[in-house]
């Protein structure tokens, strides 16, 4: 691969410079951000004369890590999606496996925790039975799941197991899962349509699933903003999607799309910023019909402080409030967020034997104090 031009460079190199030290480089600036490993890939050799050493050597020990902890989650999640498929279950590989399989080149160069794997809820008792038997252990699984109803609550399921490394296989039946402030009663994703649409990608002997580069642009842009594009790695992941794409990405259908799911904020909010930090070549037209008609004070200043380089923990939460249509809505909103129900609860893994409901509660409360304090002493 060549030398990039100055351009290029400079493209990457932007994001570094957008973070709360934007005069210096700092090691925890990349590895918050979630560039660390790409940093070191051979493909940005480059950026050896730019980065201080002692962080450049860091990063090329990360990416040594990363290459090989990937090479086995990919090699274990190759083998688990056969296995399902075997058993006539329909699978979507997401996120970062499907980022990896796909759109990256270096399997180093971008860190993945867990492989998240979308399902049709009706096949949920068959897979949880299937990975059960390949030594997987649900971890803190639902005391009843109920098979023939979506949940606005209870979407997914995290399965551990322990071999060489620990593996973790996310199984979901929504692409909303139970992360706060999202919940899936303000989606309207259709499975069935997601798996007519979806591609066939050959990996080794097999073909997996994507999503189509519609649905899977829109996927990453509701995630990126669900994660309050506090890791740059997520936008990075657009950016890297729109140029593997290109011309095949149907842009009126993601429009479509995106208005459809009533993620047309998420949409705007993600492509706005990936073509602010890495000069995406985004259709002037598709951030026209995405740019949002009203936007509340607090939506402004979180948008205005990501220009500046600073993040907010609740850029999500008031764009989710700003989708709640009515009043009452907003009400029900809040008091969900405040204290979320307890399927959302027992699913985060914060109890101890003597943690209760009400000290999670005001764990909770104090937390979402904390940001709104840096909320209204930013800027």
């Amino acid at each position: 691969m060549g030398n990039p031009s100055e351009a290029d460079k400079e493209k990457f190199i932007q994001p570094s410079l957008i973070s709360r030290t934007q005069q210096s480089f700092k090691e925890q600036d990349f590895q918050l951000l979630g560039f660390l490993p790409l940093i070191a890939s051979p493909s940005c050799e480059y950026l050896q004369s730019i980065i201080p050493e002692k962080i450049f050597n860091t990063a090329k020990e990360c990416y040594a890590y990363n290459f090989g902890r990937n090479a086995l989650i990919l090699n274990e999640a190759d083998t688990i999606i056969k296995k399902l498929q075997n058993q006539n279950i329909s699978t979507i590989a997401l996120k970062g496996y499907a980022l990896l399989r796909t759109i990256y080149p270096d399997i180093g160069q971008r860190q993945m925790v867990d492989v998240d794997i979308l399902i049709k809820l009706d096949c949920f008792t068959l897979a949880d039975k299937i990975l059960k038997q390949e030594g997987y252990i649900p971890i803190n699984p639902p005391k009843v799941l109920k098979t023939d109803k979506i949940s606005p609550y209870l979407n997914s399921i995290m399965y551990e197991k322990t071999a060489a490394i620990k593996y973790f296989i996310h199984l979901h039946w929504h692409l909303v899962n139970t992360t706060l402030p999202a919940t899936s009663s303000y989606f309207r994703f259709n499975i069935d349509r997601l798996l007519s649409e979806a591609i066939s990608v050959e990996v080794g002997r097999s073909n997996i699933l994507m999503l189509s580069p519609q649905h899977f642009l829109i996927h990453l842009c509701q995630h990126a903003l669900k994660h309050n594009f506090q890791k740059l790695i997520l936008l990075y992941d657009i950016h890297k999607l729109i140029l593997h794409y290109g011309h095949r990405i149907i842009w009126e259908g993601v429009i479509r799309e995106g208005c459809e799911l009533n993620l047309s904020k998420h949409i705007y909010y993600s492509l706005y910023f990936t073509n602010e930090f890495f000069k995406t070549p985004i259709p002037d037209f598709v951030l026209n019909e995405f740019a949002p008609k009203k936007v509340s004070l607090a939506e402004k200043r979180c948008f205005l402080m990501l220009k500046k380089g600073e993040f907010s923990d609740l850029f999500s939460f008031f764009v989710y409030l700003s989708i709640a249509i009515t009043l009452l809505d907003k009400i029900r909103f809040i008091f969900r967020t405040l204290f979320p129900h307890r399927a959302i609860v027992d699913q985060i893994k914060v109890f101890d034997e003597n943690s209760t409901l009400s000290s999670f509660y005001r764990r909770h409360i104090s937390r979402g104090l904390r940001y709104l304090r840096h909320f209204l002493r930013a800027g």
